[in-house]
This record gives C-alpha cells, structure tokens and sequence, in this order.
C-alpha cells in the first residue's frame, strides 16, 4: 500500500518539482516510510512509501536503471504474487533480475515484453514505467482493479495519481462536475468504466495499459477471461480439490508481510474460509509463524449480529477474535472525507471498518487478509435459467424453480412463471425489445426524481442500457461473473475500500480476487457455483474438514438494512433532500426526491442505495461546488432532524 504521482508534459516543457511535491503532500497518509522523487526533462515520478513486505524494506522507488536521457524508471503501489514463476520466466529469457524486489521483476518483465508485461504479472497492482530511450511513459493496472490510478490528459500534460484529489492539486486542470457520470450515481447503477465525478478526470479500467508516446495517448486492454477455457471433471471431490489448491496459493501469496497476521472474520462463509486456509497452511508449515489475530465487527441489532458464527470458527481454528463496536458516519465526518477527498463520503457499510482499522494500526499490524469477492464470483447466476432453457434440460429447469432460494417461496404456478419470464426468457430476448416492453408498460429506467429533461438532454436510458463489451460464446451464468469483473460499481467500491485503508495506514489483501481464482470460478460449470438452493457449492466442499459443520452449511447472511436507516436517519434522514443545489441546476427534483425517500424507507427492505448515492452525490457538489452554501444549509437540516433510537 503505497502512492505513486507523476507528471508528464507532452510539450516538452520541464517537469515542475514543486507540483511534483504538492502531489505528494496530497497522499503524504500513504508516505508512513518516507517519500522519494526523480525528475528528468519533462517527466516526474514521486513515490510514497508504505512497506507491507519483507523485500518492500530494501526497496528504492522510484526504482531506475540507467541515467540521463535513456534512464528506465519506475513507480508502483502493489504486490507480486507470482513471483517464482516470474523470475523462471525472465531467466529463461535472458533478463534474471539482479534482486528480489517487486519493482525490479517488473521493470525486468517490461523490458522483456513490453506493452503485454502486465498480462505476466499476477498481483494487485498499479506502477508507471517512464522509457527513456523509447520515450514512453507506459501505466498499467492489475485485472481486477485491487489498486487505483486516476489520471488527467490534455493536449499540454499527463498527470497520474493513486488517488483523485492528487490531481486536482495541478492548478491547470479544470473542475467542472460530470453531469451524466453523477446522473448514473443518483441511480445506483454505474456503467461507465473509465469515468469519474469530474469531467476531466478518469480512471484507468482494471486489466488495461496506457501508453504516452509521440503518438499520442493510447488505452488497451490486455487481459481477459477466456469463455473457451473449461474445467470439468467427473465428481464434486475433484472440482473441490483443485478449487483448495488454487485457493491455499492466492491465500499463501498474500501472507508475505512484514508484520503479524491481521484477518477479518465475520462468521460468514468467505472470511471463515480465508481464515481456515491459512490455519491449514500453517499446519503443514507453509503459513505465519503465529495463528493470525481476527477481528470481527458486532452489532447489538439480532438481524446483523454474526458474532456467534465469528465465535464458532475462532474456536475451531483456534485464533483469537477480537470483536469491534462499529464506527457509524455521521455529519462532520462526510464532511470530513468530502473536504479531503474532493470526492463522494464513505458508503455506510464501508465506514463501519474504521474503528477495525484504527485497532489494527493500535496493534502495529499493516495488513489484513478479508473475504472480498467470494459472493462476486461464488454466489451463482439467476440466468443460469437460460442456459438450462438454451440447452432444453427442461426437467432441470423444473427442479430448479423449485429449490432455488434465491428467487423466494415459490407456491404457485404464477410465481414460478414470472421468476421464468424474468430471469430465463427476458435475458435473452434482443435488448431492442426490452426497451420497447419497457416503453409500452411505462415502466421508468431511472428514479422519478431525476429531472427528465435533464435525463433526455445526458441521454439518461441509453447510458443505463449499455453493456460491457464481452469475448463471444460465454454462458448466461459465465456473463454474471464476468459482468460483475468488468462492473464500474465494483471498480468504485474496490477504490473507496483502498482509499480508507490507505488514510488509516493499512493494506487490504483480498484471496477471493486472486486472478488464478477468478480464472478457476469462471471455467467450472454453474452447478459448481450454486446448486439448488446451496450457494457457493465448491468453496463449502472444499472446506470439509477445514471449517464447522454449522459454518460450512450456513445459508443465512447479516442483514443491515436497519443499520442503513439509522445512519441515514441520523445524518438528517429525509431533510437532507430539504434544498439540493443540483435542483438549481435542472438536474433532480427535491419534493419528489423526499418522496421516493418517504417510500423507500416505508417500504423496507427495499432498494435504498439510491438514497445514500443521491446524498453522498448532493453533499458532494455542494461542498466542492458552492462550500458555504452547504455548509450552513446542511448544518441547520442535521441540527433539526430526528436522530433515530
């Protein structure tokens, strides 16, 4: 957990050491073990360094080989995971690297393979390699987004930073809100990969590289998953075995740390599992030294409170839990990440970390293992009803309907029919249809908050309808995985996650991201994944003998629905839509934004992240935009509102 700022003219002109240094100042939290530069001619790199590896501690960044005009230079936020197999890849290529440190297998790969290096490299990563002698300037970003780069370009400069407001500190970039991107945020549902809050400033897509030359810009893909790459076998114990086998190693990759083992256990299938692994690497001596300290979060609300699956794991595995009080957002600290940031505040399911955080930092623990990404790849696809369909295994079909939970209690012949036409024949009716459909039963695309003119004006539903472009031949289920890989919402999520660990000194390892597993998940048939009502299927055979009975088969999950409407309620509830600046602009109407909040919140458990988004986006225009007019109009509403029980 590192930062890296760089700035590139285009021109020509000299690099400015002083912006270099206030880029750094703005992510000076990510410098804990110092901060270093390297300026030459028109380009500048800054590093700030956080060491979460025992090679990290010998590591100078920004690393360059060579001096003067023909100088390789380079600066990186991340981790090699294959690191073994990398360096037998660059000997027999000639390039063995001289060291052991990250930044040098992959200044080493980007020597020997050039613009397709990245696809080599498997980690959690994002670095900037400036080429002198081939005058380029080449960002890359791992496949699954774990680590950020934002960056700005016009025809004068290139500027890149791990974190958004870095760039804003350049006094000749423009701030001017996106005005589609914050329409896609009121409706809690983002389609565009590359964009962000601020007109001119983007964010580089996971599995994609950036070139920099003479040329101009370039952006390219260059990794994907492969429909065409199955694994079959012919009983569960075999899928299960070579699942645990690919799993121990993304887990074992991510235990290279300077400090103790920290791991988050909620109680829940995916963290227990992470934990389980590294006590079964332990056994067999390929784990940490000591059991590693988890850390679980409790609420006093029954419908959330997990602490007695937390409890049962930690006694099976034998590792101490430590229960955290959850941190809840409130007023001032919105206020406080919107000022920092220059972006949204903290979701609230994400703020309740903090005190988790500041307990790890407390113990001198710089990284935590957690179970990100196990419900994104593991949780199975509803349209998996149109590939039985495609395939006409009709009995299966059948038998479906009827066991899966996840479309509810099916009684009736009518219910069964619309959980078919919604999940098994709508998905693969063509899109133009839908819309019609759509059209023709008045069914909205958007909240009826958002202005229509406005929405006709940014092209609203079109942007809405966009689909991610997809390799070809890829199952209905496939396109559930790889949907949510390529999703703006998961790249935005994973960001804000990094950006709060980062502000509190931590790293994140997340086992379930892993490419290997993603790679493993995406290649086995569905029934691996769920089957009937039991989500999930390989990871809990793969956990026999690793993890209780009662964990292994759970099929329930906290509900915190309760606790998004205390925190809502407690920042001002439905009186935070009392004046919104974005109404001066044409762009949300507030009576009708108080009254889809009134109904939301009436009808729990409804779909409530349009509120937050609609907010968190509000709070942010505001304050970014017009700061004295929020300031006070915010403080009155919150100083009057309700604060729930």
């Amino acid at each position: 957990m590192s930062g890296i700022a760089v700035i590139h003219n285009l021109d020509g002109k000299p690099a400015s050491p002083e912006l270099l240094a206030r880029m750094l100042d703005a992510i000076a939290h990510r410098a804990v073990d110092g901060r270093d530069g390297w300026i030459h001619g028109a380009t500048a790199m800054g590093h700030a360094r956080m060491c979460t590896t025992p090679e990290a501690i010998h590591e100078q960044q920004p690393y360059c080989v060579g001096v003067g005009d023909d100088a390789l230079c380079l600066v990186l936020d991340g981790r090699v995971d294959n690191r073994a197999e990398l360096r037998r890849a660059l000997a027999a290529s000639g390039a063995e690297p001289r060291g052991d440190t990250d930044a040098e297998l992959i200044l080493r790969a980007w020597q020997c393979w050039g613009e397709q290096s990245p696809r080599k490299i498997i980690g959690d990563f994002a670095y900037v390699i400036w080429d002198g002698l081939q005058r380029r300037l080449f960002c890359a970003r791992d496949a699954c987004g774990v680590r950020p780069l934002f960056y700005y370009c016009d025809a004068r400069m290139l500027l890149c930073g791990s974190e958004l407001h870095q760039l804003l500190v350049c006094p000749a970039v423009p701030r001017e809100p996106n005005a589609p991107m914050i329409a896609e945020y009121m409706c809690a549902i983002l389609t565009s990969a590359d964009e962000t809050l601020f007109h001119h400033l983007r964010r580089l897509p996971p599995a994609h590289y950036l070139v920099a030359d003479r040329r101009g810009i370039t952006i390219r893909r260059y990794y994907d998953l492969n429909p065409a790459r199955t694994i079959r076998y012919a009983t569960d114990e075999q899928y299960a075995e070579h699942f645990l086998e690919v799993f121990k190693e993304a887990v074992r990759c991510r235990l290279r740390m300077r400090t103790g083992v920290a791991a988050e256990l909620s109680g829940g299938l995916d963290s227990s599992s992470v934990v389980a692994t590294v006590m079964a690497l332990q056994r067999k001596g390929g784990g940490p030294p000591v059991p590693p300290e988890c850390f679980s979060i409790v609420y006093d609300e029954p419908e959330c409170d997990e602490r007695q699956y937390a409890e049962e794991v930690a006694l099976a595995t034998g590792v101490k839990c430590n229960f955290i009080t959850p941190t809840m957002l409130d007023y001032s600290k919105c206020l406080e990440q919107v000022r920092r940031y220059s972006d949204l505040p903290d979701y609230i399911n994400g703020a309740v970390f903090d005190g988790l955080r500041e307990e790890l930092v407390r113990r001198g623990l710089r990284v935590v293992l957690t179970g990100l990404g196990g419900d994104q790849w593991l949780q199975g696809s509803e349209h998996y009803l149109c590939d039985l369909i495609a395939r006409f295994q009709w009995r299966e079909l059948l038998r479906q309907l009827h066991c899966d939970g996840r479309f509810g209690t099916l009684n009736s012949h009518s219910d069964r029919l619309r959980v078919l036409l919604r999940w098994g024949f709508k998905p693969m009716l063509p899109k133009a249809m839908v819309r019609l459909a759509r059209r023709l039963l008045r069914r909205p695309q958007y909240p009826y908050s958002i202005q229509s003119a406005f929405a006709r004006d940014i092209l609203l539903a079109a942007r809405l309808d966009r689909e991610p472009p997809r390799p070809g031949h890829m199952t209905y289920a496939q396109r559930t995985i790889y949907d949510c890989w390529v999703s703006p919402w998961m790249f935005h999520l994973l960001e804000m996650d990094d950006r709060s660990n980062a502000w509190a000194g931590v790293e994140g390892r997340h086992p379930f991201y892993d490419r290997r597993v993603l790679e493993f998940v995406f290649a086995i048939p569905e029934e691996q994944r769920a089957r009937m009502d039991l989500t999930k299927f390989v990871l809990r055979k793969a956990m026999k003998g690793l993890l209780p009975e009662r964990i292994r088969g759970r099929r329930t999950k906290g509900v915190f629905g309760r606790v998004f409407i205390e925190t809502f309620n407690r920042i001002g509830g439905e009186s935070v839509f009392e004046t919104m600046a974005m109404e001066s602009k044409g762009w949300v109407n507030a009576r009708r934004m108080r009254q889809l909040c009134h109904e939301r919140l009436a009808m729990y458990p409804s779909d409530l992240w349009p509120l937050w988004t609609t907010f968190a986006v509000e709070f942010w225009f505001h304050e970014v935009f017009s700061p004295m007019s929020k300031c006070e109009g915010l403080r009155g509403i919150v100083a009057s509102a309700p604060v729930a029980a």
